[in-house]
Protein backbone atom coordinates (compact mmCIF):
# COMPACT_ATOMS: atom_id res chain seq x y z
CA UNK A 1 0.00 0.00 0.00
CA UNK A 2 1.29 3.47 -0.83
CA UNK A 3 1.84 6.10 1.80
CA UNK A 4 -0.46 9.07 2.18
CA UNK A 5 -2.02 11.31 4.77
CA UNK A 6 -1.96 8.43 7.24
CA UNK A 7 1.82 8.19 7.13
CA UNK A 8 4.33 5.96 5.35
CA UNK A 9 3.46 2.88 3.33
CA UNK A 10 2.09 0.01 5.39
CA UNK A 11 4.89 -2.53 5.74
CA UNK A 12 4.35 -5.94 7.32
CA UNK A 13 7.38 -6.93 9.43
CA UNK A 14 9.18 -10.14 8.37
CA UNK A 15 8.80 -11.34 11.97
CA UNK A 16 5.13 -12.11 11.19
CA UNK A 17 5.83 -14.30 8.15
CA UNK A 18 5.87 -17.50 10.21
CA UNK A 19 2.11 -17.06 10.73
CA UNK A 20 1.58 -18.14 7.11
CA UNK A 21 2.03 -21.69 8.35
CA UNK A 22 -0.65 -21.35 11.03
CA UNK A 23 -4.32 -22.14 10.38
CA UNK A 24 -5.84 -19.03 8.84
CA UNK A 25 -2.47 -17.28 8.82
CA UNK A 26 -2.10 -16.76 5.10
CA UNK A 27 -5.53 -15.15 4.81
CA UNK A 28 -4.88 -12.92 7.83
CA UNK A 29 -1.53 -11.74 6.44
CA UNK A 30 -3.10 -11.10 3.04
CA UNK A 31 -5.84 -8.93 4.52
CA UNK A 32 -3.65 -7.22 7.13
CA UNK A 33 -2.70 -4.08 5.10
CA UNK A 34 -6.36 -3.41 4.34
CA UNK A 35 -7.30 -3.97 7.97
CA UNK A 36 -4.61 -1.55 9.14
CA UNK A 37 -5.79 1.05 6.63
CA UNK A 38 -9.35 0.73 7.95
CA UNK A 39 -8.11 1.28 11.51
CA UNK A 40 -6.19 4.39 10.48
CA UNK A 41 -9.38 5.84 9.01
CA UNK A 42 -11.48 4.77 12.00
CA UNK A 43 -9.26 6.46 14.59
CA UNK A 44 -7.74 9.12 12.30
CA UNK A 45 -4.16 8.05 12.92
CA UNK A 46 -0.82 8.79 11.32
CA UNK A 47 1.15 5.56 11.34
CA UNK A 48 4.81 5.13 12.25
CA UNK A 49 7.28 2.34 11.51
CA UNK A 50 6.06 -0.96 13.05
CA UNK A 51 7.72 -2.73 15.92
CA UNK A 52 8.99 -6.28 15.35
CA UNK A 53 6.07 -8.20 16.85
CA UNK A 54 5.84 -11.99 16.52
CA UNK A 55 2.10 -12.60 16.79
CA UNK A 56 0.56 -9.16 16.29
CA UNK A 57 1.11 -6.14 14.09
CA UNK A 58 2.16 -3.39 16.49
CA UNK A 59 3.10 0.14 15.43
CA UNK A 60 3.34 3.62 16.94
CA UNK A 61 0.84 6.16 15.70
CA UNK A 62 -0.24 9.73 16.33
CA UNK A 63 -3.79 11.01 16.62
CA UNK A 64 -5.04 14.17 14.92
CA UNK A 65 -4.84 15.83 18.34
CA UNK A 66 -1.16 14.99 18.62
CA UNK A 67 -1.42 12.16 21.16
CA UNK A 68 1.12 9.37 20.80
CA UNK A 69 -0.53 5.94 20.80
CA UNK A 70 0.12 2.36 19.70
CA UNK A 71 -1.99 0.40 17.22
CA UNK A 72 -2.08 -3.36 17.83
CA UNK A 73 -3.73 -5.73 15.35
CA UNK A 74 -3.80 -9.20 16.86
CA UNK A 75 -3.69 -12.50 15.03
CA UNK A 76 -6.75 -14.51 16.13
CA UNK A 77 -5.28 -16.90 18.70
CA UNK A 78 -6.95 -18.39 21.79
CA UNK A 79 -4.13 -17.29 24.14
CA UNK A 80 -4.80 -13.60 23.46
CA UNK A 81 -8.58 -13.80 23.16
CA UNK A 82 -9.15 -12.08 26.51
CA UNK A 83 -6.30 -9.56 26.31
CA UNK A 84 -8.64 -6.58 25.97
CA UNK A 85 -10.79 -7.74 28.89
CA UNK A 86 -7.75 -7.97 31.15
CA UNK A 87 -6.45 -4.55 30.11
CA UNK A 88 -9.91 -3.06 30.68
CA UNK A 89 -10.04 -4.48 34.20
CA UNK A 90 -6.52 -3.37 35.13
CA UNK A 91 -7.26 0.18 33.86
CA UNK A 92 -3.58 1.06 33.55
CA UNK A 93 -2.62 -0.31 36.99
CA UNK A 94 0.49 -2.37 36.35
CA UNK A 95 -0.38 -2.72 32.65
CA UNK A 96 -0.42 -0.56 29.58
CA UNK A 97 -3.63 1.47 29.35
CA UNK A 98 -6.14 0.50 26.64
CA UNK A 99 -7.70 3.56 25.01
CA UNK A 100 -10.12 1.83 22.64
CA UNK A 101 -10.91 -1.61 21.27
CA UNK A 102 -12.50 -2.98 18.11
CA UNK A 103 -13.57 -6.52 19.06
CA UNK A 104 -14.75 -7.45 15.57
CA UNK A 105 -11.34 -6.74 14.06
CA UNK A 106 -9.43 -7.66 17.23
CA UNK A 107 -7.61 -4.34 17.22
CA UNK A 108 -6.47 -2.40 20.29
CA UNK A 109 -5.55 1.26 20.59
CA UNK A 110 -3.08 1.59 23.45
CA UNK A 111 -1.22 4.33 25.25
CA UNK A 112 2.39 4.80 24.13
CA UNK A 113 4.75 4.21 27.06
CA UNK A 114 7.62 6.65 27.45
CA UNK A 115 10.52 6.14 27.54
CA UNK A 116 9.35 2.62 26.60
CA UNK A 117 12.50 0.83 27.77
CA UNK A 118 12.12 -2.94 27.52
CA UNK A 119 12.66 -5.10 30.58
CA UNK A 120 15.34 -7.10 28.75
CA UNK A 121 17.51 -3.99 28.70
CA UNK A 122 17.78 -4.04 32.49
CA UNK A 123 20.25 -5.93 34.64
CA UNK A 124 19.22 -9.24 36.17
CA UNK A 125 18.56 -7.82 39.64
CA UNK A 126 16.78 -4.69 38.38
CA UNK A 127 14.57 -6.73 36.04
CA UNK A 128 13.55 -9.07 38.86
CA UNK A 129 12.65 -6.14 41.08
CA UNK A 130 10.63 -4.57 38.25
CA UNK A 131 8.67 -7.78 37.64
CA UNK A 132 7.81 -8.04 41.33
CA UNK A 133 6.42 -4.51 41.28
CA UNK A 134 4.34 -5.16 38.16
CA UNK A 135 2.86 -8.36 39.58
CA UNK A 136 1.88 -6.58 42.79
CA UNK A 137 -0.14 -4.13 40.68
CA UNK A 138 -1.70 -6.74 38.40
CA UNK A 139 -3.01 -9.14 40.98
CA UNK A 140 -6.48 -7.69 41.24
CA UNK A 141 -9.41 -9.97 42.12
CA UNK A 142 -11.66 -10.41 39.08
CA UNK A 143 -15.35 -9.60 39.25
CA UNK A 144 -18.09 -12.23 39.38
CA UNK A 145 -18.55 -12.07 35.60
CA UNK A 146 -14.89 -12.62 34.84
CA UNK A 147 -14.52 -13.99 31.26
CA UNK A 148 -11.12 -15.52 31.87
CA UNK A 149 -10.33 -19.22 31.68
CA UNK A 150 -9.45 -20.87 34.99
CA UNK A 151 -5.86 -21.97 35.44
CA UNK A 152 -7.06 -25.42 36.49
CA UNK A 153 -8.94 -25.80 33.20
CA UNK A 154 -5.91 -24.72 31.18
CA UNK A 155 -3.70 -27.14 33.13
CA UNK A 156 -5.89 -30.09 32.16
CA UNK A 157 -5.46 -29.25 28.48
CA UNK A 158 -1.70 -28.69 28.87
CA UNK A 159 -1.32 -32.03 30.61
CA UNK A 160 -3.16 -33.92 27.86
CA UNK A 161 -1.29 -32.16 25.05
CA UNK A 162 2.10 -32.57 26.73
CA UNK A 163 1.51 -36.29 27.31
CA UNK A 164 0.53 -36.81 23.68
CA UNK A 165 3.56 -34.90 22.36
CA UNK A 166 5.93 -36.71 24.71
CA UNK A 167 4.73 -40.11 23.48
CA UNK A 168 4.63 -39.02 19.84
CA UNK A 169 8.28 -38.00 19.92
CA UNK A 170 9.30 -41.11 21.90
CA UNK A 171 10.37 -39.49 25.16
CA UNK A 172 12.69 -36.73 23.85
CA UNK A 173 13.93 -35.78 27.33
CA UNK A 174 14.16 -37.21 30.83
CA UNK A 175 11.16 -39.20 32.05
CA UNK A 176 11.59 -37.78 35.56
CA UNK A 177 11.05 -34.18 34.45
CA UNK A 178 8.06 -35.11 32.33
CA UNK A 179 6.44 -37.06 35.16
CA UNK A 180 7.05 -34.25 37.64
CA UNK A 181 5.35 -31.75 35.32
CA UNK A 182 2.33 -33.99 34.75
CA UNK A 183 2.01 -34.78 38.46
CA UNK A 184 2.17 -31.12 39.40
CA UNK A 185 -0.46 -30.02 36.90
CA UNK A 186 -2.79 -32.59 38.47
CA UNK A 187 -2.58 -30.54 41.70
CA UNK A 188 -4.17 -27.48 40.07
CA UNK A 189 -6.93 -26.54 42.47
CA UNK A 190 -10.47 -25.50 41.54
CA UNK A 191 -11.21 -21.76 41.31
CA UNK A 192 -11.38 -19.86 44.62
CA UNK A 193 -12.52 -16.46 45.74
CA UNK A 194 -8.94 -15.24 46.27
CA UNK A 195 -7.84 -16.03 42.69
CA UNK A 196 -6.43 -13.19 40.62
CA UNK A 197 -6.11 -12.28 36.96
CA UNK A 198 -2.85 -13.82 35.79
CA UNK A 199 -0.74 -12.28 33.03
CA UNK A 200 0.80 -15.70 32.17
CA UNK A 201 3.55 -14.33 29.89
CA UNK A 202 5.37 -11.70 31.97
CA UNK A 203 8.94 -12.15 30.74
CA UNK A 204 10.26 -9.38 28.52
CA UNK A 205 6.66 -8.19 28.19
CA UNK A 206 7.12 -5.11 30.34
CA UNK A 207 7.94 -1.51 29.42
CA UNK A 208 9.00 1.50 31.43
CA UNK A 209 6.28 4.12 31.75
CA UNK A 210 7.74 7.15 33.46
CA UNK A 211 9.26 5.96 36.72
CA UNK A 212 7.28 2.70 36.74
CA UNK A 213 7.07 -0.52 34.77
CA UNK A 214 3.90 -1.85 33.13
CA UNK A 215 3.02 -5.15 31.50
CA UNK A 216 2.05 -5.63 27.86
CA UNK A 217 0.70 -8.58 25.85
CA UNK A 218 -1.17 -10.49 28.58
CA UNK A 219 -2.51 -13.97 27.90
CA UNK A 220 -4.85 -13.91 30.88
CA UNK A 221 -6.10 -16.71 33.07
CA UNK A 222 -7.57 -16.69 36.57
CA UNK A 223 -5.90 -18.65 39.33
CA UNK A 224 -3.32 -18.74 42.11
CA UNK A 225 -0.61 -16.09 42.31
CA UNK A 226 2.27 -18.59 42.32
CA UNK A 227 1.61 -19.38 38.66
CA UNK A 228 2.44 -15.89 37.43
CA UNK A 229 6.16 -16.21 38.18
CA UNK A 230 6.57 -18.91 35.53
CA UNK A 231 7.55 -17.02 32.39
CA UNK A 232 10.01 -14.71 34.11
CA UNK A 233 11.73 -17.51 36.02
CA UNK A 234 12.70 -19.13 32.70
CA UNK A 235 13.42 -15.86 30.88
CA UNK A 236 16.53 -14.93 28.83
CA UNK A 237 17.01 -18.56 27.84
CA UNK A 238 19.72 -17.77 25.29
CA UNK A 239 21.86 -16.42 28.11
CA UNK A 240 21.00 -19.30 30.43
CA UNK A 241 22.08 -21.82 27.81
CA UNK A 242 25.65 -20.53 27.87
CA UNK A 243 25.98 -19.55 31.53
CA UNK A 244 27.72 -22.06 33.84
CA UNK A 245 25.80 -20.52 36.76
CA UNK A 246 22.39 -20.87 35.10
CA UNK A 247 20.91 -22.93 37.94
CA UNK A 248 22.03 -20.33 40.46
CA UNK A 249 20.46 -17.54 38.37
CA UNK A 250 17.11 -19.31 38.09
CA UNK A 251 17.13 -20.19 41.79
CA UNK A 252 17.83 -16.57 42.72
CA UNK A 253 14.94 -15.35 40.58
CA UNK A 254 12.61 -17.83 42.22
CA UNK A 255 13.79 -17.07 45.75
CA UNK A 256 13.64 -13.29 45.37
CA UNK A 257 10.20 -13.21 43.79
CA UNK A 258 8.65 -15.67 46.22
CA UNK A 259 10.04 -13.77 49.21
CA UNK A 260 9.07 -10.34 47.90
CA UNK A 261 5.58 -11.41 46.82
CA UNK A 262 4.89 -13.82 49.70
CA UNK A 263 4.27 -16.72 47.31
CA UNK A 264 4.64 -20.41 48.13
CA UNK A 265 7.98 -21.39 46.62
CA UNK A 266 7.12 -25.00 45.84
CA UNK A 267 3.94 -23.97 44.03
CA UNK A 268 5.86 -21.37 42.02
CA UNK A 269 8.62 -23.85 41.20
CA UNK A 270 6.12 -26.52 40.16
CA UNK A 271 4.24 -24.17 37.85
CA UNK A 272 7.49 -22.88 36.35
CA UNK A 273 8.60 -26.42 35.49
CA UNK A 274 5.20 -27.52 34.18
CA UNK A 275 4.58 -24.37 32.13
CA UNK A 276 8.04 -24.50 30.53
CA UNK A 277 7.16 -27.90 29.06
CA UNK A 278 3.48 -27.12 28.41
CA UNK A 279 4.56 -24.21 26.22
CA UNK A 280 7.62 -26.06 24.99
CA UNK A 281 6.48 -27.69 21.75
CA UNK A 282 4.84 -26.67 18.49
CA UNK A 283 1.73 -27.92 16.71
CA UNK A 284 3.72 -30.79 15.17
CA UNK A 285 4.87 -31.92 18.60
CA UNK A 286 8.49 -30.84 18.15
CA UNK A 287 9.97 -29.80 21.49
CA UNK A 288 11.89 -26.54 21.81
CA UNK A 289 15.38 -27.21 23.25
CA UNK A 290 15.41 -23.92 25.18
CA UNK A 291 12.20 -24.80 27.01
CA UNK A 292 13.50 -28.25 27.87
CA UNK A 293 16.70 -26.63 29.16
CA UNK A 294 14.62 -24.28 31.30
CA UNK A 295 12.69 -27.22 32.76
CA UNK A 296 15.95 -29.00 33.59
CA UNK A 297 17.26 -25.91 35.36
CA UNK A 298 14.06 -25.40 37.31
CA UNK A 299 14.03 -29.07 38.33
CA UNK A 300 17.36 -28.47 40.08
CA UNK A 301 16.01 -25.52 42.07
Amino acid sequence: MKGGRHGPAIVIPPSLEWLSGEPGGQLWLRDLPSLISTCLEQWQLVLGRPFLGNVSYVAPATTTGGSEVVLKVGFPHPDSEDEAAALAQWEGRGAVRMLDYDPERRVLLLERCAPGTNLWEESEDDATEAVAGVLEELWETPGPRSPFQALSSAARVWSEDLSAAYERWEHPFEQEIFEEAIAFMATARPPRSDDVILHQDLRGNALRRGDDWVAIDPKPLVGERAFDLTSYVRDRRDELASDPDAVKIVRKRLDRLCTRLDVDRERARGWALAHALAWGFDADGTFYPDHVLAARLIARC
